[in-house]
């Protein structure tokens, strides 16, 4: 399987295609972060595959010491801008989850918006709950966001066509060997361009029992952005926070 996320996130076209993703998500997520930790405790935060930003910047608002990473070298820019414009100190750095090579302690750790699950083998998925348990400070807290496949079956949307910026985005959906594909076909005049998502489904358990395994303490599990209790059937994610 091709590293499809170093060249989809690296393109222009990524934050056309996900500008729905904006402000309010990130502001609701973030205020329910701060429901989950000891504010007066929490100094500093890791954001592991942080975009452009715009959850990094925001906790950073908070009055926090962030550092965040990601492989894709055009988000970093535009995250690295949108901070110095509004005058916050966020360490951003170009990084692959498999290896970071993060060397300090964090009291929290975020994986926001999916960023998980695209890697081929579990062991390469998983091996990012080991990984983030080195990175927290004694009772860090770990806000782990994924999508709730039981939702995402029964809400697949196949096939999906939209005009952003002046180019059409056809969008085709499929489920195939325990992974959710998505081919992105970007139409720009004559000229196409082809992208690929292909992310690994994990149910709620699978997610929990690899937490465990890794010593976490899972305090509480989400639905949505604005904290609703977690159902199977209808809530749309799964946002978990576990304590080291």
């Amino acid at each position: 399987m091709s590293a499809w996320y170093k060249t989809w996130f690296n393109s222009e076209n990524y934050l056309d295609l996900y500008k729905h993703r904006g402000d309010e998500d990130a502001e609701n997520l973030i205020s329910l972060i701060w429901k989950n930790v000891d504010c007066n405790k929490i100094k500093s935060a890791l954001d592991i595959a942080c975009g452009a930003g715009r959850h990094s910047i925001k906790i950073a608002g908070k009055g926090l010491k962030v550092a965040a990473f990601d492989i894709s070298l055009n988000l970093l820019k535009i995250a690295k801008t949108t901070a110095d414009e509004l005058s916050l100190d966020v360490d951003f750095f170009c990084g692959d989850i498999k290896k970071p090579c993060i060397k300090t302690s964090f009291d929290l750790v975020t994986n926001l918006f999916t960023s998980f699950g695209y890697f081929e083998k579990d062991e390469e998925n998983f091996a990012l709950f080991a990984d983030v348990y080195k990175y927290l400070s004694k009772d860090g807290c770990f806000c782990f966001d994924y999508f709730n496949i039981d939702y995402l079956k029964r809400n697949l949307v196949p096939f999906s066509c939209s005009e952003e910026n002046g180019k059409k985005i056809t969008q085709k959906r499929e489920f195939s060997a325990n992974r959710v594909i998505k081919d992105i076909i970007i139409a720009d005049g004559e000229q196409n361009e082809y992208f690929q998502e292909s992310v690994a489904l994990y149910s709620k358990e699978e997610i929990e029992t690899e937490l465990k395994k890794n010593e976490f303490r899972i305090e509480n599990i989400y639905g949505d952005y604005f904290g609703s209790v977690f159902n199977q059937t209808e809530s749309p994610r799964l946002i978990i926070f576990a304590r080291k």
